[in-house]
């Protein structure tokens, strides 16, 4: 729309931009906000999965640790003591045998402290947590163990009551009734047996549950593995439509202006610009289509003051040959509003000649034509008079032309404030955008931490694989140390063949230790690798935070060049702005020439007036 004056266009503009910035209801910044905004509740999200993920691994394998691995320690002792306990029995017929009653009862007592020592290994494996069937099991022992007692106590009080004063070994053994090669204290082998099997099935549980917790992690670790994929891959996607859509709106409405501004730097004031989005650059586009509106009408208002400048200076010019004494011109009859002036000069211009034709005339007819040339100058007179109104109303329209101009110089201005406005929006944009590039900066930087910190979780975990190893190496020694033991007792013979047992009994413990690290082992590899595949995860998180900073940096970028532009336009209006003051005092000063152009016809309508009086006196 054209505006028909610039107060009009002036109050054109400010509607605009007030109905423009009333329908901006999500601006770039709230956009960058809210899209980052959800980008980090996603991290955090995904962050957070994997946190409880990797806290629930680390508390089951604690419970295994805690629990099956002390389990198996504590059956191995057991184990031990059992084997020490049968050594002990055999021992203490020996020892009744061939030392006497008191040595005999010594080594009781250290059966007695085996004894307590297996019902204290028994009572700590109670209190792990454990499969209910190994509880069973235990109670089951801690009975066997205790009628294994009470077996060994009545051996004792049996041979306190049999036992001679003096004598030989073999005297020692008649009262029992046995002979020494009867003597090897069978009786309590059952037991010893019921114990062993008890020990080993409870071993042989623990070691079974430990695989099914073992399998249950797995199953639970992979199921946690699909959410977190899950979780990433929705994030992923999300941030990835967010951000297309984002991009997608700010960088077309910012093409779109771009194209716009280059086609005003190259001089095309009646391109337009589509408004695409209703937030900051779309407020923006809607203002640079309202300046150019605005423009157009102020270059049509200066086309039509310079043609109104032109029709006055001809005008001028026909009336300055009039005051040189020219009246054989007359001046040109245009269609604007200097057509009628001139129309009436013209009349007056024909007017004054027809009164100097009739004063010469009249010369060659004084006496006789003394009041014609009264009448005559009475015309003159008022034809001079009406001359001095035309010139009053073209001074007052070239006084109403330089109202208009200096209008012209203020909606100028005021275009000045608004550019300048626009500028200071513009620089607003760029530090939201650089805020938002600090606050990816820092989420990245947490991301990182987050990942340095579950490195140290696999370096932990790496650590507890070298203790394992350790135990392993230990196992290993103590099977060596198994085999060198039986190669003793077979080089002793008969009196060797308890301490094979033993040494049978150790290598077996050394074998089960073995397994049991060997599959400590393993499942510690797999927390590594889940804890390895975690780090990856967190890595990639790091590298779309990047991405995402980039992008932002580029939106500024995008910014600053519009700042510029925006810059080139402030100035183009602010000299515009000075051109117009500049008519503005050009437009004055014609008015006071026009002024003085009245006042000199006032001088000549009076001087007319004092000449009809002298003619009417002369008459």
């Amino acid at each position: 729309m054209i505006c028909s004056s610039f107060a009009q266009c002036n109050d054109h503009l400010q509607g605009a931009i007030i109905m423009k910035t009333s329908g901006v209801r999500f601006g770039i910044r709230p956009k960058l906000i809210v899209s980052f905004g959800f980008i980090i509740v996603l991290l955090a999200l995904v962050s957070t999965s994997a946190y409880i993920s990797l806290t629930q691994v680390d508390t089951r394998v604690n419970e295994l640790f805690n629990s099956y691995v002390e389990f198996s320690r504590l059956t191995g002792k057991t184990e031990n003591e059992l084997l020490h306990l049968q050594v002990s029995e055999k021992a203490l017929i020996l020892t009744y045998i061939l030392q006497g009653l008191d040595a005999a009862l010594k080594t009781a007592d250290k059966a007695h402290t085996t004894i307590n020592a297996m019902r204290d290994n028994l009572d700590a494996m109670r209190k792990l947590k454990v499969d209910p069937a190994i509880q069973r099991n235990l109670n089951e022992l801690l009975k066997a163990i205790d009628a294994y007692e009470e077996y060994l106590s009545r051996l004792e009080a049996s041979l306190k009551e049999r036992t001679p004063e003096g004598g030989t070994p073999e005297s020692r053994l008649k009262p029992a009734g046995m002979t020494l090669e009867e003597m090897p204290g069978e009786g309590s082998n059952d037991t010893i047996e019921k114990i062993k099997a008890g020990v080993s099935e409870c071993a042989l549980t623990a070691s079974q549950k430990t695989a099914e917790a073992r399998r249950d992690m797995d199953k639970k670790s992979r199921g946690t593995k699909i959410v977190v994929l899950c979780i990433t891959a929705c994030a992923l996607l999300l941030a990835l439509i967010f951000a297309a859509r984002l991009s997608g709106g700010i960088i077309l409405q910012a093409r779109h202006i771009m194209r716009l501004l280059e086609k005003i730097s190259a001089g095309e004031y009646r391109a337009r610009t589509p408004v695409t989005s209703n937030d900051e650059l779309g407020l923006m586009a809607g203002s640079l289509n309202t300046m150019l509106d605005n423009l157009i009408s102020l270059i049509q208002t200066r086309e039509e003051r310079d043609r109104m400048q032109a029709a006055i200076m001809k005008l001028l010019e026909d009336v300055s040959r009039f005051a040189d004494g020219d009246l054989t011109r007359e001046a040109e009859v245009t269609e604007d509003f200097t057509g009628a002036i001139a129309d009436a000069f013209n009349m007056t211009i024909a007017q004054l000649r027809e009164v100097i034709r009739r004063v010469q005339d009249s010369t060659n007819r004084v006496s006789s034509s003394a009041h014609k040339i009264y009448t005559t100058a009475e015309q003159i007179a008022h034809g001079n008079e009406s001359g001095a109104m035309g010139v009053a109303t073209i001074t007052a329209a070239i006084d109403g032309m330089a109202a208009s101009i200096q209008a012209v110089s203020e909606n100028s201005a005021q275009s000045a404030d608004v550019a300048t406005k626009s500028l200071e929006s513009s620089r607003q944009g760029a530090k939201a955008v650089q805020a938002t590039i600090e606050g990816m900066t820092r989420i990245r930087e947490r991301v990182q931490e987050t990942a340095k910190r579950i490195k140290r979780l696999g370096e932990s975990s790496q650590e507890i694989g070298e203790i394992v190893q350790v135990i392993n190496d230990l196992a290993d020694r103590t099977s060596i140390l198994a085999l060198n033991a039986s190669i003793q007792a077979a080089m002793a013979g008969e009196q060797g063949r308890g301490f094979a047992v033993v040494a049978e009994e150790v290598e077996r413990l050394a074998q089960r230790s073995a397994r049991a690290t060997d599959q400590i082992a393993g499942l510690i590899s797999a927390i590594q690798g889940e804890t390895n595949e975690t780090v990856v995860a967190m890595e990639e998180t790091t590298r779309e935070v990047v991405a995402g900073s980039r992008l932002a940096q580029d939106a500024g970028k995008t910014l600053g060049r519009i700042e510029s532009i925006s810059n080139q336009l402030a100035e183009l209006i602010q000299s515009i702005t000075q051109s117009s003051k500049q008519q503005a005092r050009a437009a004055d000063d014609i008015s006071i020439s026009m002024n003085q152009i009245s006042e000199i016809t006032n001088q000549t309508a009076d001087g007319t007036r004092q000449a009809a009086a002298s003619i009417h006196e002369l008459a």
